[in-house]
């Protein structure tokens, strides 16, 4: 698979996890040839809007002014432009987050995975969401147990002296795994990482494994082998507080 066509599947299989999390909270959303969209409010962090193709921005633009109406201004919108072809300032957007897609298509070696274990229960999935939200507060639970029960959803989690200290979610959808959610300390981040990635290589087989970010981490992550695919660009226009 080239980078455009992985570049694509990313953007799908991050929509279909979008979807896996709005529908937990009541939005669910629908898929069309060119987006994934969700007319509700939706939770923290999650979008209203993932483009799945780079040029159909017309049509992508009329399903923005849809959801923008449907939504109204008392609560914010947010739009995954997944191969930064958009401009939504004219809209009342404004450009958070400027990253790109990134990819692993070669297995780790020698890499340990003794520490890290999947993360199984009510309670240690709210352990390990406390954990989470130390870098990433919200005023919601975000992560609902039905989760847990998803063949193709994992959270993975690394203990020290008995509590978390890393962690990460993968999804399996569109023949690939993507990660998100990762948080960890920056000492430990390379162990972490391998680690994690050789414990969802022996789960998945050798698929690839598929996520996005910027700046630093994206440097970190293709220090560790992650290939970059191409630019994603998050949007958001705030609610408007009467």
């Amino acid at each position: 698979m080239n980078k455009f066509d992985l570049a694509r599947q990313a953007a799908l299989n991050n929509a279909i996890w979008c979807n896996t999390i709005c529908t937990s909270h009541g939005a669910p959303g629908t898929f069309d040839e060119d987006v994934w969209f969700t007319t509700y409010a939706t939770p923290p962090y999650y979008p209203n809007l993932v483009t799945l193709a780079p040029d159909a921005v017309d049509e992508q633009l009329q399903r923005v002014d849809e959801i923008v109406e449907a939504i109204g201004r008392d609560h914010g919108v947010g739009i995954k432009d997944s191969f930064s072809r958009l401009d939504l300032s004219s809209r009342g957007f404004d450009p958070i987050i400027e990253a790109e897609w990134y990819a692993l298509t070669k297995p780790t070696t020698g890499a340990s995975a003794e520490q890290v274990a999947t993360v199984t229960g009510d309670a240690a999935l709210l352990e390990w969401e406390e954990a989470w939200s130390a870098t990433s507060p919200s005023d919601v639970r975000m992560f609902k147990p039905e989760l847990l029960e998803m063949a193709d959803v994992l959270f993975l989690a690394e203990r020290e002296d008995g509590r978390i200290r890393a962690g990460v979610i993968a999804n399996l959808s569109a023949g690939i795994l993507g990660i998100s959610n990762l948080f960890m300390p920056p000492k430990h981040a390379r162990a972490f990482v391998l680690s994690a990635v050789s414990v969802l290589q022996e789960r998945f087989g050798g698929v690839p494994i598929v996520g996005y970010s910027g700046g630093v981490e994206l440097q970190f992550m293709q220090s560790l082998g992650f290939e970059s695919l191409g630019p994603v660009k998050v949007w958001v226009r705030p609610a408007v507080a009467e």
